[in-house]
């Protein structure tokens, strides 16, 4: 068989194949195209933004344990407020340098929430809803945590022996966490744990709302 008619014959025969992998890619590409637009429309839902109260940050309960890894640290809430408005958000603010800053980063709400541990330490945590998520970041680099007002029910040790400050953000939220703990043995590890844990868990919860 002269080589033309071969070649020929190959197209003959590859034809009907070649013309199957064309709407099987087709059909594939497709399906993925739906399947994009199914998981971008499922993400709109999943990213709702979740209500502006104490519960959606914190546990239900008042009397609660937290776990990370093999370490646990147990917290009862003594009290927890919902502020709204510039007002209520600058209200938690120590000193003019933190009210410029808030303002600046348009914060138009606070909300507060007060922890103790078995252990005796104080916990105060803000969580404060800023314009967008650029501005929680801001709020992380430059807010210090001495800034914002210390929340208790109780009235704080006379001897503190250690103190835990920390800042952390997610989505357009920043949160502000303090740790108090008397003079004792471990003041340091004691405070360090009481306030780390919760800042860790609020803060994961603000990426998340």
């Amino acid at each position: 068989m002269p080589k033309g008619a071969k070649w020929v014959l190959g197209i003959v025969f590859a034809g009907p194949f070649v013309t199957i992998a064309v709407v099987l890619a087709v059909m594939l590409l497709a399906t993925l195209d739906k399947a994009d637009q199914a998981n971008k429309a499922l993400d709109k839902l999943e990213r709702k933004p979740s209500p502006f109260t104490w519960t959606t940050f914190f546990e239900d309960e008042r009397h609660f344990t937290m776990r990370i890894n093999e370490t646990t640290e147990t917290y009862d809430r003594t009290g927890e407020k919902v502020l709204e408005g510039s007002a209520g958000c600058l209200a938690g603010a120590l000193d003019a340098a933190t009210r410029a800053l808030l303002t600046k980063l348009g914060c138009d709400g606070r909300i507060e929430a007060s922890f103790t541990t078995p252990s005796k330490a104080q916990v105060s945590v803000h969580v404060l809803r800023l314009k967008d998520k650029a501005a929680a970041e801001t709020a992380e680099q430059q807010l210090k945590a001495a800034g914002m007002r210390f929340v208790t029910a109780a009235s704080v040790p006379k001897r503190i022996g250690a103190r835990y400050g920390n800042v952390g953000s997610g989505s357009r939220y920043a949160v502000v966490t303090t740790a108090v703990s008397p003079r004792q043995k471990d003041a340091q590890r004691i405070a360090k744990r009481g306030g780390g844990f919760i800042h860790a868990e609020t803060t994961v919860v603000a990426i998340w709302v």
